[in-house]
Order: C-alpha cells, then sequence, then structure tokens
C-alpha cells in the first residue's frame, strides 16, 4: 500500500471537511444576520436566546410598532432660572418648600413649571429622601432625557428643582425593529449578566446632539431595558445595525457608588 498517498488523499479530504463546514457554519451566520435586519426573530427563538443566556424575561411583551416619529429638538430656557452646563434650568429655594404629599407637590410643581403636565413620575430614576424624578413624555411615549429633577433637604422639603424640557419640531416617521429584534441584540451584546432577569422594556426616545447646530438636538427611538440592577438601551431604528446596545448606570447606582 501506498502510504504516502493515502496520507495525500486523507489531507485532501480534511480539507475540503474543513471547506464544507466552513462554508455550513457562513451561511448559517448569514442567515442568522438576514434573520435580524428583516425583524425575523421568532419567540421560540428568542426564548432558546434566554435560556442560553441565563436570563429571565419577566418584563410584558409590548406590542410591535412598525414606525414612529423622529424629532429635531431645542431645550426650553426657563425665564428667571439658571442655566447649567448641560443646558437645563435650576431653581435653588434657599427656604426649602415643604410640600404635605404627593398632590400637594404636583401642585407645587405645576406652580413652578407651565409644561408640568407633559411629565410623569418615574420612580426607578428616583432616589429615595433625595430626589424625586419626572421624565417628559410625548404621545405616550417617554423622553428619557426630559427631565424634572426635585431635589430634597430632608423629608418632604424641596431644595431645587432642575428642568430639561425638549421643545419638539419637524416629526417625520421612521421604521422601528421588532421588539425581539431589539431582545436578540440586547442578549448577544454581552453586556447581560447571566442569572439575571428583564424587568422591564420601554420604547421612548434618547436626545442625541444634533452635528450641525450645538443648540439642537435629535430624539431617535431607542428600547430602554431594565437588566438586574442596570439600565440598558438599545438602537430601535431600523438600520441593521447590531452594535447599538449601552449601558447608562442609573440614579441609584450612581447614588450607590457615591457612598463607597
Amino acid at each position: 500500500m501506498d502510504w504516502s498517498r493515502a496520507k495525500t488523499i486523507l489531507i485532501i479530504a480534511f480539507v475540503i471537511l474543513d471547506l464544507f463546514l466552513a462554508s455550513q457554519l457562513n451561511e448559517m451566520m448569514q442567515q442568522k444576520s438576514q434573520y435580524v435586519k428583516a425583524n425575523h426573530i421568532t419567540d421560540q427563538q428568542i426564548n432558546s436566546l434566554l435560556k442560553d443566556a441565563q436570563v429571565k424575561l419577566t418584563a410584558s411583551k409590548p406590542d410591535n410598532l412598525s414606525q414612529i416619529n423622529f424629532y429635531k429638538a431645542t431645550i426650553h430656557a426657563m425665564a428667571g432660572w439658571q442655566k447649567d452646563e448641560q443646558g437645563g434650568s435650576v431653581k435653588n429655594f434657599p427656604v426649602p418648600l415643604s410640600y404635605q404629599n404627593d398632590q400637594d407637590l404636583e401642585r407645587l410643581l405645576k406652580e413652578q413649571i407651565p409644561f408640568f403636565h407633559e411629565y410623569r413620575r418615574s420612580a426607578y430614576d428616583s432616589v429615595p429622601n433625595k430626589k424625586i424624578v419626572f421624565l417628559q413624555t410625548s404621545r405616550g411615549h417617554t423622553i428619557f432625557d426630559g427631565r424634572i429633577e426635585v431635589n430634597l433637604a430632608g423629608s418632604r422639603k424641596v431644595e431645587s428643582i432642575r428642568v430639561v424640557h425638549y421643545q419638539l419640531k419637524n416629526p417625520s416617521a421612521v421604521k422601528l425593529i421588532s421588539f425581539n429584534t431589539a431582545l436578540f441584540r440586547l442578549i448577544n451584546s454581552g453586556e447581560t449578566n447571566k442569572n439575571t432577569a428583564i424587568t422591564s422594556a420601554e420604547l421612548g426616545y434618547r436626545a442625541k446632539t444634533y452635528p450641525t447646530a450645538s443648540d439642537e438636538f435629535v430624539l431617535i427611538p431607542y428600547w430602554r431595558f431594565r437588566v438586574g440592577n442596570e439600565t440598558l438601551y438599545v438602537n430601535a431604528m431600523n438600520r441593521g445595525s447590531n452594535d447599538d446596545v449601552e449601558v447608562v448606570p442609573s440614579e441609584k447606582q450612581i447614588e450607590n457608588k457615591g457612598k463607597k
């Protein structure tokens, strides 16, 4: 038997097998990418991904929207209030304003802020006995960077108020990725830890600086997920990109780090 020839045949066979397996893997990856781009991520695929990543989805699954408005915006400067470096308006009270209950606090804020009705209270973003946060909304969707921050000086005493209010203009419809696609990108981002739970998922807006004007912003649709003790954002626009996952520390995390 010609062992040299047999060895050559085996090497060629292994090379052909490797090339075949590589082509199969490449085809699978392309199909996977096409599913993501086409928003064809099924519930079964999501459940399998969650199981493999050891992450639980306890949040209610929201309805899918095919599109949403995209806005340009400017920050409203409040007359008589101080402007901070981030463009927010701040009002300090040398003698803290007292309030009796939540209804009394809202009455106080309505007197100070004419557009207070556009905001809703956010327990997650607030810090007990330190800061109460309200987030701006537009057509039922939260603007995560539009905020009223009520800084407290003791129990039920308002020391200062900070307001970021976006004035929206030039609405334009943009296509959105599906909720399953957003989850797919989140899970495959490597930002989720094992044995954690996704406790909430909300579609809203994040403000990004407009490249041609320093005082203008664009409000971009994002999914905001709460995973364990972290807040993670996934770009919701249907652009075929898988890398738009951002981790942002919550107010509570910042507060806890400051105590260390």
